[in-house]
């Protein structure tokens, strides 16, 4: 269980890095020894990751339902479709990647969604909660910036709420 009140308040944030426990490693190891294997996510954030032409460091530590083993998510390499990962329509305990649109100098540019951990695109992931999540968009070297006038795009995220529970029994 996480409860942060006003803590979880990033909105579209691109310059921020927030690294965020979700769910202790102790919890992760008591659901385990004590063999839960039904398990509900009730949330109310939102939650959404963009990567936009650049290298997404950013990384999701998910816990896979019922087995709880751990897998990790990311963008990988470099995201120039601008793809995006969030809660899968209604679910809390699935995400989606959605291709995004970027195109090279020949059209479409190949989706990135089915790497790093992620589901083929638009498809759901398996059941699975978060453990924890590291978000650090993506920033232009300051010669860069200046370079560009600080129109370089970023990665952005959302992760805005108050609590995050994840129910076990056996």
């Amino acid at each position: 269980m996480s409860s942060m009140g006003d803590v979880w308040r990033y909105v579209d944030e691109k310059e921020i890095e927030a690294k965020l426990e979700i769910i202790s490693l102790s919890s992760i190891e008591q659901m385990i020894a004590l063999n839960f294997t039904n398990f509900h996510v009730e949330t109310d954030v939102d939650f959404k990751l963009r990567a936009h032409d650049g290298m997404n460091p950013s990384r999701l530590t998910m816990r896979t339902i019922p087995e709880l083993a751990q897998k990790a998510v990311y963008i990988d390499g470099f995201a120039e479709d601008r793809i995006k990962i969030k809660f899968y329509k209604k679910s809390v305990d699935a995400i989606q990647c959605v291709p995004g649109s970027g195109q090279d100098g020949e059209g479409k540019l190949p989706s990135k969604c089915g790497h790093g951990g992620t589901p083929p695109d638009y498809s759901s992931s398996e059941p699975m909660f978060f453990q924890s999540v590291h978000f650090l968009p993506w920033a232009p070297s300051a010669r860069l910036a200046r370079l560009s006038q600080g129109k370089l795009p970023r990665n952005v995220y959302t992760w805005n709420g108050t609590y995050y529970f994840v129910y076990a029994r056996n």
